[in-house]
């Protein structure tokens, strides 16, 4: 059987602009590691958003009527609400707070 070993690597803060390869690569130099066969790479989705600088200031965000109106029903911020409409294709259930 083999082990599974599971290493978080420090990087800088990646910033829009990024190098997301260059950022991983530096991180496993200055921690002493290198990749070899088999390895398994895991990079969290938010460090994929903010090299491609989707970030998005909450106070920017006029929420819809609909997101206005989902809000209330679930009881969440709006304007979280109206952002989870635009980049979803459909809705399929809720998650009540």
């Amino acid at each position: 059987m083999k082990l599974v070993e599971l290493r978080p690597i420090k990087t800088k803060i990646i910033a829009p602009g990024d190098n997301l390869t260059d950022v991983i690569l530096e991180g496993l130099r200055e921690e002493g590691l290198k990749l070899t066969d088999g390895d398994v790479l895991l990079i969290a989705s938010k460090a994929v958003s903010a090299a491609e600088g989707m970030f998005i200031k909450l106070s920017d965000v006029s929420p819809s009527l609909e997101a206005k109106r989902l809000a209330k029903e679930v009881t969440l911020d709006e304007r979280h609400v109206e952002l989870i409409l635009r980049h979803s294709e459909k809705i399929y259930g809720k998650v009540y707070k």
